[in-house]
């Protein structure tokens, strides 16, 4: 895709990123620089294009002045940007929902946690099934299995809450600049 070319040409070899860091800078950008992709952060996509977009004429001047602008003329064509603005656009809608959704599930887990704890196990039908249908005698110590489910929710919990974290942090700071943005 052409939008990663371009986010590697300027970002991925040192002189390159110093050059388009300092235009950015020439031309009193709120930005530093552009975003990587991670494959690890994939939620990472919606924000990348959106940097990408919002730096478009800086993009279009810094390849203007590497003698690469015809590379792509993709940046010139109107229905190439119209598509990438759309997607961009929906890649920040899909990012929205996605924390909404973290939220929610974080949520639900310490429901689930509460479930445990209480040994009521509505939220965990297969689960309440078999432990009643299981005879007396057969029965696992139950303060054994609610330890295990527990830190195994736990351990849950703090595994979203940490893979998320650095989202909910560029979130924050997307708010502000794009905040910044509107008042100029």
């Amino acid at each position: 895709m052409a939008v990663t070319k371009i986010i590697n040409l300027t970002s991925s070899q040192a002189l390159n990123r110093r050059k388009f860091d300092a235009l950015l800078d020439e031309v009193n950008s709120v930005y530093n620089g552009l975003l990587m992709y991670n494959n690890v952060r994939w939620l990472s996509r919606g924000n990348v294009l959106q940097r990408f977009v919002d730096c478009l004429e800086e993009i279009r001047l810094f390849l203007q002045n590497q003698g690469k602008v015809e590379e792509y003329p993709q940046l010139l064509d109107v229905m190439w940007l119209s598509k990438l603005i759309f997607f961009t656009d929906i890649r920040q809608h899909l990012n929205k929902l996605n924390m909404k959704l973290q939220g929610a599930f974080e949520t639900k887990l310490q429901v689930f946690r509460n479930g445990i704890i209480t040994r009521n196990y509505k939220y965990f039908p297969n689960l309440k099934e078999y432990i009643n249908d299981l005879k007396i005698h057969e029965k696992p110590d139950e303060d054994q299995v609610t330890e295990e489910f527990i830190s195994v929710i736990d351990s849950s919990i703090r595994e979203f809450s940490a893979r998320f974290s650095q989202f909910k942090e560029l979130s924050e700071i997307l708010k502000l600049i794009m905040y910044r943005r509107c008042i100029n």
